[in-house]
């Protein structure tokens, strides 16, 4: 009987051991990619174009924020992406915050997915609303998919023979384009009801701290 309760105990003890080491290796991958995310957020909010990157041969040092990694990836993104490459960013912080909490992370090889779909579909509206090639932004507002995109929907929009109504369609077409891609970013974070309740509330310490003040305050009577 004693061996038996000896054996149990072993094996819980080996169980929590396991869950506590689970649990460790998903705080430190969550905070991973949770510090990704402000990376790539950082990288791209402080994005030169005069900075040395794949796309300028400039000399001198990088005015990045990250410096030199932060100026060529976020140049990397943008020529991809153009601005459309922000909504990469929410999504990895999302799933960093779950990891964190030790929440499921469901799908995310098809949230990844269709984040890119979003930032396709996002910059070819872009790019569709004006094609024109920004000067701070190494292909556009679109990157260079939606630069081509743009093209193809001004050139289709060109047989109509109606400078007009082709620019009626194409702000149209954009807009769709821009909202569409906006809603499938928003579907691509599958946020649960109440997931992130946490961030807009108070903890249980601060409620119990108001309530002993209120009872110290409070006069006898």
């Amino acid at each position: 009987m004693a061996t038996r309760v000896a054996t149990n105990r072993a094996g819980h003890w080996r169980a929590a051991i396991r869950r506590g080491l689970i649990r460790s290796w998903a705080f430190l991958a969550g905070c991973g990619v949770a510090s990704l995310a402000l990376a790539l957020g950082f990288a791209l909010a402080s994005y030169h174009g005069s900075d040395p990157s794949m796309n300028t041969a400039a000399g001198g040092p990088a005015e990045n924020w990250l410096g030199l990694a932060g100026a060529w990836t976020a140049d990397v993104l943008l020529t991809l992406f153009g601005l459309a490459a922000v909504l990469i960013v929410p999504l990895l912080l999302a799933m960093g915050m779950r990891l964190i909490r030790a929440h499921e992370l469901g799908r995310w090889r098809w949230q990844l997915i269709w984040s890119l779909v979003a930032m396709l579909v996002v910059g070819s509206g872009l790019a569709t609303l004006d094609n024109s090639t920004i000067s701070s932004l190494p292909a556009g507002r679109g990157g260079i998919i939606g630069m081509l995109m743009g093209w193809a929907t001004a050139a289709g929009l060109s047989y109509l023979g109606d400078p007009s109504l082709a620019r009626m369609l194409s702000l149209a077409i954009a807009a769709m384009l821009v909202l569409g891609g906006v809603f499938i970013a928003w579907r691509a974070l599958d946020v649960r009801p109440g997931e992130f309740d946490w961030l807009f509330s108070r903890s249980d310490d601060d409620f119990d701290d108001d309530q002993s003040r209120g009872a110290v305050a409070r006069p006898a009577g």
